[in-house]
C-alpha cells in the first residue's frame, strides 16, 4: 500500500512530466509549422514554376492558416488535459501528438 505522501509525490511528478511534455509539444509544433511551410512552398515551386510572383502572398496565407490551427490545437490540448489529467487518454493524446509532430519533422528528409 502506498502512503498518502507517496501518492502526493507521484501526482506531483506526473504533473511536472505532463507540463514538460506540453511545453515540448508546443515547441515541436512551432518547428512543425516551419517545416510544413517549407514542404508546401517547395512543392508549389516545383509544380508552378511561373508562380513566383504570388509566392509571398502564398507564404503569408500558409503561415496564417497553420498558426490558427496550431493555436486551436494548443488551447484544445490544454483544456483536454486539464479535464482528463492523469488518465490513460491524456497520455495517449500526448503520445499521438508527439508521434505526429516528429513524423512531420522527419518528412522533409524523405522528400
Amino acid at each position: 500500500m502506498q502512503t498518502l505522501e507517496q501518492q502526493r509525490q507521484q501526482t506531483k511528478t506526473a504533473a511536472i512530466m505532463a507540463s514538460v511534455l506540453w511545453v515540448l509539444t508546443t515547441i515541436l509544433g512551432i518547428f512543425t509549422i516551419i517545416y510544413t511551410r517549407l514542404i508546401i512552398l517547395r512543392t508549389y515551386i516545383r509544380f508552378v514554376p511561373d508562380g513566383a510572383n504570388a509566392l509571398s502572398l502564398f507564404n503569408i496565407i500558409i503561415v496564417l492558416v497553420m498558426a490558427a490551427f496550431f493555436i486551436a490545437i494548443v488551447i484544445g490540448g490544454v483544456e483536454y488535459h486539464r479535464t482528463r489529467y492523469g488518465s490513460p487518454q491524456s497520455w495517449r493524446i500526448f503520445a499521438s501528438v508527439l508521434a505526429l509532430e516528429i513524423g512531420i519533422l522527419l518528412l522533409p528528409l524523405f522528400l
